[in-house]
């Protein structure tokens, strides 16, 4: 994918976030608020719209250098290359930060509301695994592959980019590209194709499970960021 096509494939989805929300308001069941049916899509609507803007950024400064120039006092076509690579990397890893953290908490919250008896704070894996469950959703669909890729490449972040478990590997078949995650070794998992699949099949997830469940208060509403 070459990265224009990256850019307006954000687009679309971002595009897509707000039809979804516009039917939700249309329609008056799911409503904006605390609802973690609508404040999912309404945060990963500016997630994406914040991820677009550092990469058309990204896409303006790489074209001349002139910016990093200026602001670093650089002279050579390969130290400013290396920072425009270091920037578009923070951008990445801080957009799937951004997503994992948005997606756990929406789990964690449909969670607290299906299961009031259960403990939520329990490792992801398994809060997941249940939540998949209760829906009939199975482990071996591109749903559980995406949020499984997702995680793993959270991880990585964690670790400077290398994968670090117990297991030797994980092996994960993805809209037919197989996907590595070997023990002590960097993963390749973090594609321009990947990261749209993964985001576009967390929309769809997303909306499926917002079909079959009641309101589910947001976790994070229940800790509000004070102002300093």
């Amino acid at each position: 994918m070459i990265f224009s096509d990256y850019i307006q494939n954000l687009e679309q989805i971002r595009k897509r976030i707000s039809d979804i929300t516009d039917k939700y308001d249309m329609k008056g069941d799911i409503k904006n608020g605390d609802d973690v049916r609508y404040s999912f899509f309404n945060q990963l609507y500016r997630i994406i719209m914040s991820y677009n803007f550092g990469l058309v950024d990204f896409v303006r400064n790489i074209s001349g250098g002139k910016k990093v120039k200026e602001l670093f006092n650089v002279e050579s076509a390969s130290e400013t290359s290396a920072i425009l690579l270091d920037f578009f990397g923070f951008l990445k890893n801080g957009f799937i930060y951004s997503l994992s953290t948005l997606i756990e908490n929406y789990f964690r919250s449909i969670y607290r509301t299906l299961f009031t008896d259960k403990n939520a704070q329990k490792e992801f894996y398994e809060i997941r695994k249940e939540v998949f469950e209760h829906f009939n959703l199975l482990k071996d669909s591109d749903y559980w592959k995406a949020l499984s890729i997702l995680s793993n490449i959270r991880n990585c972040i964690h670790n400077n980019g290398i994968y670090i478990s117990r297991q030797s590997y994980i092996k994960i078949e993805y809209h037919g590209k197989i996907n590595i995650f070997r023990n002590g070794e960097a993963h390749e998992s973090a594609s321009l194709d990947n990261i749209i699949s993964v985001v576009n099949d967390i929309v769809s997830l997303v909306e499926i499970i917002n079909e079959k469940a009641g309101y589910a208060k947001d976790i994070s509403a229940l800790f509000p960021i004070k102002k300093p």
